[in-house]
């Protein structure tokens, strides 16, 4: 299933959304394939899937960064008092991304 993910190169830097998207439709799988994970590889997976969220934690925050260094949260029509927070939240939850048919 995740064969396909190692053999490409990193692929990040030509298209993160792109990128992103694939990421999230191999992970929309992975619950269905967990059976075929024996006891011994669960926590490794638990590890993993830790390890994921802290580099997305990471991820995001450079994100706000970056948007807050371009003035994009300044053009945000969100208002100025905790206008990170709030370009933010609208930033991420007006642009579902695509999950696998």
């Amino acid at each position: 299933m995740f064969e396909q993910v190692a053999d490409q190169d990193d692929g990040v830097g030509q298209d993160p959304v792109a990128f992103l998207a694939a990421a999230v439709e191999m992970l929309a799988k992975l619950p269905s394939e967990l059976w075929r994970t024996g006891n011994d590889g669960l926590a490794g997976i638990a590890a993993g899937l830790d390890a994921l969220a802290v580099q997305v934690d990471c991820a995001r925050v450079a994100l706000v960064a970056q948007a807050e260094s371009r003035g994009v949260v300044d053009q945000s029509p969100c208002p100025v008092v905790g206008g990170l927070v709030e370009w933010s939240t609208a930033s991420i939850w007006s642009r579902p991304m695509h999950r696998g048919s």
